[in-house]
């Protein structure tokens, strides 16, 4: 529950900073800040969120087995670093496209997704260790106060009538560094010493979390960069205008995520007990809620979007309905392909995770290809690309369930071992990156 409120208030911050800041800057210049928050968002759950879930689960494992766990956090601390410093070297290689393309030509936004890059090494680190120590109070505080430190400098910035998008993006990627001390510093010290950590003890499945979580949050947010990238100078507001739109229909992504917390561990406890029927009957009952839900949720964005839409950002922000219809549907099939996801992780499957990710990434770049008018061709990338995962994931899943008793046993024996993220109540509350 503690979880549970840190997050609802953190997808709260996340919107009024989206709301506030696009009132404050126009359609034109919020596609700028627009463009930081993907980055931002792609770079935190893609890359970062693994680290975290390595963290917790080796320092509970750790707990469990009476031993100090500061030899692991130790070894996390350099192993973040070095992909915080691999981050930070391959995206100033490409500094000059970034910049010219997606910030146009505005070196501050540069810095502050640097500066991003930082601040989410910090925050994930900071969530493994306090989840894998279990101090999950603690933990809701960090993820509120990221969210909250990032609205509270906006809200400033807006009363004062700045106008200029760069204190806003340099509100996004540093305000959470200085809401981390804040919850960490309160803690006593939660590790002692122990035996000599081993890299296995940390990386025992990090390269496929990554490229999973990675090809995730790709396909959920190259949406909004594919149409900053294509748009043209005279359709930089439309692109603004798009994000605006897709912040409102993903609201059911948001909302799924509450679900997905639940959800993995009950699917992996059902995996290792050997009750593979019910495991496939809790799936196949959640799918077919999410579909006769999700209609009713492409139905009302349809009609409501923009509605929604001006209450939240102001009149200069406007989308047809087609569009709110195609970007709803679309997030409702990514939150399917999502729940299949979940049954291939309980299953310890991260190969095919991998898969079907990357097959849902291809077709969106397949279709934005052979498209022509730039929302359009955006929005059925989006939506072929989900169902493309979907698919596929399902497809893997049926392949990777056991049919026979022997089959059951092997399978369920390899499930007892420590799951990867069985201690995990992470979250993503972000309006535009989810889980």
């Amino acid at each position: 529950m503690a979880v549970a409120i840190g997050v609802f208030i953190a997808g709260v911050a996340a919107f009024g900073f989206l709301s506030v800041s696009a009132r404050a800057l126009g359609p034109s210049q919020y596609s700028d800040l627009a463009a930081l928050w993907i980055l931002g968002f792609i770079a935190g759950p893609g890359v970062f969120m693994p680290l975290e879930q390595e963290v917790s689960r080796a320092i509970a494992a750790r707990r469990a087995k009476g031993f100090g766990a500061r030899p692991v956090v130790q070894r996390a601390v350099v192993l973040g670093g070095a992909m915080l410093g691999i981050l930070i070297v391959a995206t100033t290689t490409v500094s000059s496209p970034i910049t010219g393309h997606l910030f146009d030509h505005q070196g501050v936004l540069f810095l502050a997704f640097l500066i991003c890059l930082a601040s989410l090494y910090v925050g994930y680190l900071g969530r493994g260790y306090l989840s894998g120590n279990g101090k999950f109070t603690a933990y809701s505080w960090l993820v509120a106060l990221e969210g909250t430190s990032r609205l509270l400098p906006v809200v400033v910035f807006a009363g004062i009538g700045w106008k200029a998008v760069g204190p806003y993006g340099l509100a996004f990627g540093a305000a959470p560094l200085f809401a981390y001390p804040l919850v960490l510093a309160r803690q006593p010290r939660l590790t002692s010493p122990g035996p000599e950590a081993q890299w296995g003890e940390l990386t025992t499945a990090l390269g496929y979390l990554v490229m999973a979580a990675l090809l995730t949050q790709l396909l959920l947010n190259l949406a909004p960069v594919t149409v900053k990238l294509l748009s043209t100078p005279s359709q930089k507001a439309l692109a603004g205008q798009f994000l605006a739109g897709l912040v409102i229909a993903r609201v059911p992504v948001v909302l799924f995520q509450a679900v997905l917390a639940a959800l993995l561990p009950k699917l992996a406890h059902l995996a290792a007990s050997n009750k593979f029927k019910e495991f496939e009957s809790t799936i196949v009952r959640l799918l077919a809620a999410i579909t006769g839900l999700g209609v009713l949720a492409v139905i009302g964005a349809t009609v409501a979007g923009n509605i929604a839409l001006h209450i939240l950002n102001g009149p200069r922000y406007t989308l047809a309905r087609a569009d709110f219809a195609f970007l709803s549907a679309a997030s409702i099939v990514f939150i399917l392909a999502l729940t299949l996801g979940q049954a291939l992780i309980a299953l310890r499957s991260y190969a095919y995770l991998s898969v079907g990710w990357l097959a849902g990434a291809l077709a969106f770049a397949a279709a934005v290809a052979m498209g022509h008018a730039l929302l359009l061709r955006v929005e059925v990338g989006f939506l072929v690309g989900s169902a493309t995962s979907a698919v596929v994931l399902g497809a893997l899943l049926v392949k990777r369930l056991p049919r026979t008793p022997e089959a059951q046993r092997h399978l369920q024996e390899r499930l007892r071992e420590v799951h990867p993220v069985d201690e995990l109540p992470t979250v993503e509350a972000s309006p535009t990156a989810s889980p």
